[in-house]
């Protein structure tokens, strides 16, 4: 994998033991989070801190990482307790109720934007009068 501000050719040597993976999370259309557009991936750790976001570059990819991870922890035997996996929900919890309030704070920008720009067109003719309307009514017939 590589860093969005590294070039492309730069490989990493990092590496994440599957042992320590105790949630794999995709988010982006066909993903719990449907109101984003991306096609990201999320590792979380037992303790709920989450390890790595990558974004792949369509949705069918990222489902296909994720379908391999999830064999990869099945063949491992994976288990955590209770207690680790509510940490990760809660975790995960949290960063969809963040991505949401940003997408919504987006939105609401967006259509107060939209909002501005008809007003400004509505008072270009707002001083513009019946005798207009009355002209491009009789002008029809």
């Amino acid at each position: 994998w590589t860093l969005t501000d590294e070039p492309s050719d730069v490989a990493r040597t990092e590496a994440i033991h599957v042992d320590h993976i105790a949630k794999i999370m995709p988010s982006g259309m066909d993903g719990r989070l449907r109101y984003s557009c991306k096609a990201n991936l999320i590792l979380y750790a037992a303790s709920g801190k989450k390890m790595l976001e990558v974004t792949a570059k369509d949705i069918p990819l990222r489902d296909l990482w994720v379908q391999t991870l999830m064999d990869v922890l099945d063949a491992r035997g994976v288990i955590f307790t209770s207690n680790e996996l509510e940490s990760v929900d809660a975790q995960m919890r949290k960063q969809q109720a963040q991505d949401k309030h940003v997408y919504w704070q987006d939105r609401t920008e967006s259509l107060q934007l939209r909002q501005a720009l008809a007003a400004e067109k509505k008072k270009a003719f707002a001083t513009v009068g019946m005798r207009y309307t009355a002209q491009a009514m009789a002008n029809r017939c």
